[in-house]
């Protein structure tokens, strides 16, 4: 008899994605993620990534607030057209850490200023881009 790990579906059941306007709204006071341009929309990742516990977008449905990030407004059009991830690769950022880690900054400070404060000196330190824009 073999033995057989239970996917990630069979252990938790999709869920409707969680709605966090008061995050959306902060997300709206960073400038881009990728130009550092204002004004911004916060940009849905909707392609899918278990690794990151997010699981894509659903039918007439957007994906959990926590993977929407700060995009100019031309940008965000950009995101939409064609492949979402060739989109992402070719700005050189891993969306889904992208998200977390913005998610985790506004959730770990209380305080919206400082959350906005630390946020921003993460994007203007370009963290959010691999190595593969560094190496050519």
């Amino acid at each position: 008899m073999a033995f057989r790990l239970p996917n990630h579906r069979e252990v938790a059941p999709k869920r409707k994605p969680q709605k966090a306007p008061a995050y959306l709204a902060w997300v709206r006071g960073l400038p881009c993620i990728i130009s550092q341009r204002i004004p911004v929309d916060p940009a849905h990742v909707n392609t899918a990534a278990p690794e990151y516990g997010h699981d894509g977008r659903g039918k007439s449905q957007r994906a959990h607030d926590s993977f929407a990030l700060p995009l100019h407004r031309s940008l965000h059009d950009m995101q939409h057209r064609g492949s979402e991830m060739a989109f992402w690769q070719a700005h050189y950022v891993d969306p889904h850490l992208a998200g977390l880690v913005l998610y985790g900054i506004y959730c770990r400070h209380k305080d919206n200023h400082e959350a906005t404060v630390r946020a921003i000196e993460w994007i203007r330190s370009g963290a959010q881009f691999n190595q593969g824009k560094n190496n050519g």
